[in-house]
Parts: structure tokens; C-alpha cells; sequence
């Protein structure tokens, strides 16, 4: 499907309400499960700016509340692929950065506090805290791949 919606964005376009039913993931997901939504995610980012008219293409309002909690929920790739399609969803559809404005105060603060040298030293991070790191870098290189923030 993500070859299709590169190809022909516009014949899956009335296709995509239905798909974004899969971003919403039930509690404990499987791995197939984040795989699904990481592909939908993909297909999402690849036919939104494609497609002149996006208005009543989906229910962008559940579908961003989903976005949200994969961005929470997900390892680090699904987190990426859900902030791509929280930024085209942004960018063709709604227009609220309000949306990112959340990731942003959070991923910022908490990067120059656990990575700010102490003294000569690089910091030593623990795993959950390397995680943590990874998360918040593929949030911001996201936004930043993603939106001409200077233009909102």
C-alpha cells in the first residue's frame, strides 16, 4: 500500500478515514500492531500533500489524539513516523501547531538538562535515559524536517 500511496495518492485518498482507524492502538500492542500503524503513518505522510482537497478526508481530530499517543506509546521509529504524519496532518490539514507546541517545550528542556556537560565530562546516560534521548531527537528532527515553523 505505501508503493501505491507514493504512485497514486489520489485514488487512495478516499481510502484514508478507514485507514486511520489503525493508528489507534488498543492497550499492550503488538509488535505486528506498531507495525500497522507505523505503515499507516507512512501512507498518511505520503498522500496528504498530495491531495488538493483534504477536508472530510478523515477525521483529523481522532486521528491527531491517536498520533499523540503513538508518539507516547511507541519505540523510537514508530515515534518518528508518528511525528512525520502529526506534521503533514498539521501542514494539509489543520494548521494547529498547538499539536507540536507540546512536544517542543517537552523535548527541548529535557535535552539540555541530560545533555548538558558537567564540567569537562560527557554525561553518563543510563539506558531509559538514552531511550528517552532517542525519543526526543526523532521528535524534534521531525518537526524540523517536517514544518517551516518561521512560516506559522
Amino acid at each position: 500500500l505505501e508503493a501505491f500511496a507514493h504512485a497514486e495518492p489520489h485514488a487512495l485518498a478516499p481510502h484514508l478515514r478507514p485507514l486511520s482507524v489503525y493508528l489507534a492502538l488498543r492497550e499492550g500492542p503488538s509488535g505486528e500492531d506498531q507495525l500497522f500503524a507505523q505503515q499507516v503513518c507512512r501512507i498518511l505522510s505520503a498522500v496528504l500533500p498530495q491531495v488538493p482537497e483534504t477536508r472530510g478526508l478523515l477525521d483529523h481530530e481522532r486521528a491527531q489524539r491517536d498520533l499523540q499517543a503513538l508518539v507516547r506509546n511507541q519505540p523510537s521509529t514508530g515515534v518518528h513516523e508518528a511525528m512525520v504524519c502529526l506534521c503533514a496532518m498539521i501542514k494539509y490539514v489543520t494548521g494547529d501547531l498547538g499539536q507540536l507546541v507540546v512536544h517542543f517545550n517537552a523535548a527541548v528542556p529535557a535535552l539540555c538538562a541530560l545533555l548538558a556537560p558537567a564540567g569537562a565530562q560527557q554525561p553518563q546516560l543510563t539506558h531509559i535515559q538514552a531511550m528517552f534521548v532517542s525519543r526526543q531527537l526523532w521528535v524534534l528532527s521531525a518537526i524540523s524536517e517536517g514544518l517551516s515553523i518561521d512560516t506559522y
